[in-house]
Parts: structure tokens; C-alpha cells; sequence
């Protein structure tokens, strides 16, 4: 928290602690329905149940690698709307957003899903409830432990002096 105070500001009222998660290295997509007991893949979250037209105000996620090894984040350079773009829009409000961008991935073009190396210590801010996104411990050794929470993360004045970007692979 420390370390995220000093990088981003954020409303505390907006402010959400996910909680920590682990997985076994070696999974494709590390995300799972537990209803279903099933992974999901590439999806969108739902924190802020908002629909599809609205997901752009959603809160961002801030994912903190907490581990001894790598893990990753999978995404697609698509969103939300895009995905409103290619589907009829009065679907939006009977259909999942997650089943709705599987539906719109088979009209378009084969998407390019990029994977971001998260080394320990290291994270990302993302708004996962408008890009779709899963996490990934492929490729990795050990067990990932990472920590989540919600806000309405924004960097502070001095974040991007000391930004670098660490290995991106597609």
C-alpha cells in the first residue's frame, strides 16, 4: 500500500482491497468461475456491475506481483465498446459481458491477446472491467501470489520520471 500511495492517488471512498490470490505455476489463464469450477480465459470483470455502454467509468484494478517469481498479464488491445461496436447493442442487457465478447471474437478478425511479464514487486493498473484481460503462470516456476484492490487509481505529477517499460512479449 505504501508503495502505491507513493505513485498514484485515488478518492479513499472509491477505494477496494481485493484481497491476495495465489495459483500453481504453469496455467494458461488463471482466472476461475467458481460456479462452474471452470477457468475462463479472456474476460471482463464485474466489480462495478455496470453495463456494457458504461464500463469506461469503472474503477481500475491495481495488481501487485507480492511472489518469489514472474507471473503475467494476458490482454487484448479491444474493449468494451469495441465490443458494443460489433454486436447489437440491445443484446447488452441479456447476455454477460464476458459471453458477449466471446460472441463478438468470432466476427472479428483473429485478436491479438499480448502478454506482459510481471516480475516480483512489479504490477500493473488496469481497467479490467473494460479491457478484456486474464492472468497467466505459464512459463513461470513457482507459485504467483499477487495482491488485488479497486480504485480510481491516477499516477501522481512524479510517476512517469521513473517509469520504464519491462519486457512486453506477444
Amino acid at each position: 500500500m505504501a508503495a502505491a500511495q507513493s505513485n498514484f492517488v485515488w478518492s479513499p471512498s472509491l477505494f477496494q482491497l481485493i484481497g491476495l490470490n495465489s495459483n500453481k505455476p504453469g496455467l494458461l489463464t488463471t482466472t476461475v468461475n467458481e460456479r462452474r469450477k471452470r477457468r475462463l480465459g479472456i474476460h471482463f470483470d464485474s466489480w462495478d456491475s455496470l453495463p456494457m455502454h458504461m464500463r469506461a467509468r469503472g474503477r481500475y484494478r491495481l495488481s501487485v506481483n507480492v511472489g518469489a517469481g514472474d507471473r503475467f498479464f494476458l490482454f487484448m488491445v479491444a474493449t468494451a465498446t469495441d465490443v458494443l461496436d460489433v454486436m447489437n447493442a440491445d443484446m447488452s442487457e441479456t447476455i454477460n459481458a464476458t459471453d458477449m465478447l466471446r460472441l463478438a471474437m468470432q466476427r472479428l478478425p483473429k485478436p491479438t491477446v499480448y502478454r506482459l511479464r510481471i516480475p516480483p514487486m512489479w504490477g500493473y493498473v488496469a481497467q479490467t472491467d473494460y479491457l478484456p484481460h486474464d492472468g497467466s503462470t505459464f512459463g513461470a516456476g513457482l507459485f504467483d501470489f499477487s495482491a488485488h484492490m479497486l480504485a480510481d487509481f491516477r499516477p501522481s505529477k512524479n510517476y512517469f520520471r521513473s517509469m520504464s517499460l519491462h519486457h512486453v512479449t506477444r
